[in-house]
C-alpha cells in the first residue's frame, strides 16, 4: 500500500492507470522481487520523462534568453538611432518637424518646441497644428500640407508664425514623405526666421514710395542715372514733359 501511494505521488497519471489495469487483469499477488522490478522500471521511465522535460525546459529557457537578448539589442539600436536623429534635429537652428499623413507631429526639434512655448519636443508628439497655433494659421498650414501631399512635390512658402514675442515671418520648406511603395505617408519641413529680411523689404518699399512721391512733386526735371551702367532708371513728370516723351520711353 505504501509503495502504491508513493507511486501515485511521483508517477504520471497514465502510468498509474496502466499499472492498475495490469494489476486487475492478473489477480495473482506480486512477488516481492517482481514488485521491486516493476517499481524500478517505472521509476526509470519516470526519470527518463523528467530528464527529457528538464532538457526541453533548458532548451526553451535558452531560446527565451536568446530572443530576449536579441530583442534588447534591437531595442537599444533603435533607441540610439532615435537619440542620434533627435540630436541631428536639435542641431538645426531652424524649426524642423515631421508629420504623418493626418497632420500629427511625429518628431520636432527643440527650436520648434521653444517656438510653441513647450519644454520638450516630446510634448508635441501626436498633436496637430490646431493644438499649437491659432486656428487661422493652423488651417493655412494644414492646407499647405495637403497640397504638398497631393502634388507629391516640395514647395517653399513665406508664412507668418505666431510666437510668444508676436507674429514673425518664416520661409518654410515642405516636402512629402514617400514609403518604399511610393505612397505618401506624411510631410517633413523646416522654417527659418526671415522677419528681419521681410521688415527690411517693407522699409525699402516704403522709402521708395516716399522718394518717388518727392520726385514727382518737384517742379524741376529730374532724372536718376545708374552710376555703373549710366542708364536712366527713373524720371519725374517734369523731365518727361521737357523731352516730350513718356516715362516708359525715357527709361
Amino acid at each position: 500500500g505504501a509503495i502504491a501511494v508513493a507511486l501515485a505521488l511521483i508517477l504520471p497519471r497514465r502510468v498509474i492507470t496502466t499499472f492498475a489495469v495490469m494489476r486487475l487483469a492478473d489477480p495473482t499477488p506480486f512477488l516481492g522481487s517482481e514488485l521491486l522490478s516493476l517499481t524500478l522500471s517505472l521509476l526509470f521511465c519516470l526519470g527518463l520523462v523528467r530528464l527529457r522535460t528538464y532538457f526541453e525546459r533548458s532548451e526553451s529557457d535558452a531560446e527565451f534568453r536568446r530572443l530576449s537578448e536579441e530583442h534588447f539589442r534591437v531595442h537599444e539600436a533603435m533607441r540610439k538611432r532615435e537619440l542620434h536623429l533627435q540630436a541631428l534635429f536639435d542641431a538645426f537652428p531652424h524649426l524642423v518637424w515631421l508629420k504623418d499623413d493626418e497632420g500629427r507631429f511625429l518628431a520636432v526639434n527643440q527650436a520648434f518646441a521653444d517656438a510653441c512655448g513647450l519644454k520638450s519636443p516630446e510634448d508635441l508628439h501626436g498633436k496637430t497644428d490646431l493644438d499649437v497655433w491659432p486656428e487661422e494659421l493652423a488651417k493655412r498650414y494644414g492646407a499647405d500640407d495637403l497640397e504638398v501631399m497631393s502634388i507629391r512635390k516640395w514647395r517653399m512658402v513665406e508664412e507668418p508664425i505666431e510666437l510668444s514675442g508676436g507674429r514673425k515671418w518664416f520661409e518654410t520648406f515642405k516636402s512629402p514623405i514617400l514609403d518604399s511603395d511610393e505612397c505618401v505617408i506624411g510631410t517633413a519641413g523646416f522654417a527659418q526666421d526671415v522677419t528681419e529680411r521681410k521688415d527690411a523689404q517693407q522699409r525699402l518699399a516704403e522709402n521708395e514710395g516716399y522718394l518717388n512721391s518727392i520726385l514727382q512733386s518737384v517742379q524741376v526735371g529730374i532724372a536718376v542715372i545708374d552710376a555703373e551702367s549710366h542708364l536712366i532708371i527713373d524720371v519725374n513728370r517734369v523731365a518727361c514733359s521737357m523731352v516730350g516723351a513718356s516715362r516708359e520711353g525715357v527709361l
